[in-house]
């Protein structure tokens, strides 16, 4: 008769499956098995950087940029110096930070993952511009004129905050020309000379 095995031997055959998936690129089922599997670790009291770190891949493969940063601050929380932990950060702050600055202006996901990566101290100016642009798309001229100009202080020549205050600038209304008979006009007097 064989003994079933205990919940951390378990864990360790299922974490072998994983890495499996892990290698096959298959994202999908990963994150399916990995979620489950870190309920499974929560009920027996164990907490896994391992399966995290699992759950990150396959939710930055998928495109799920805010699952994979709170996944990733779960494991680097667990195990914070261990190198495929850390540079499983730097990737998947540097992947939210595209996916953000390539949002739609209007998409409901530039304020959530602007939060996000803001709260990790990971925007940069890219991502200042992503939220201005969804504010100026939203119609708070105000707070995106704020953004800008925060961009500008530090990045005076930043080619996409220069474009961007261009949009936000008032524009001039259109006013009558100057024109008096008694002013000359590029430089030759209106008016015959006696």
């Amino acid at each position: 008769m064989s003994r079933r095995p205990a919940p951390l031997e378990r864990l360790q055959l299922s974490a072998a499956a994983l890495q499996r998936l892990l290698d096959a690129g298959a994202w999908l089922e990963l994150r399916r098995r990995a979620r489950a599997l870190i309920r499974a670790a929560a009920a027996a009291g164990i907490d896994s950087a391992y399966l995290w770190w699992c759950l990150t891949a396959a939710c930055d493969e998928l495109g799920d940029s805010l699952a994979a940063l709170n996944a990733v601050c779960r494991a680097a929380r667990l195990d914070p110096a261990h190198p495929a932990i850390v540079r499983a950060f730097a990737d998947t702050c540097e992947h939210a930070r595209a996916r953000l600055v390539a949002a739609p202006s209007r998409s409901r996901r530039v304020p959530a993952l602007y939060e996000a990566l803001s709260r990790l101290g990971e925007t940069d100016a890219d991502c200042h511009l992503a939220l201005a642009r969804h504010l100026l798309a939203r119609g708070d001229r105000a707070e995106a004129r704020r953004l800008v100009d925060a961009v500008l202080t530090l990045a005076p020549t930043h080619v996409a905050a220069c474009a961007l205050e261009r949009r936000l600038a008032p524009r001039p209304r259109a006013t009558a020309p100057r024109f008096s008979p008694d002013r000359p006009l590029f430089g030759v007097p209106t008016t015959a000379s006696s």
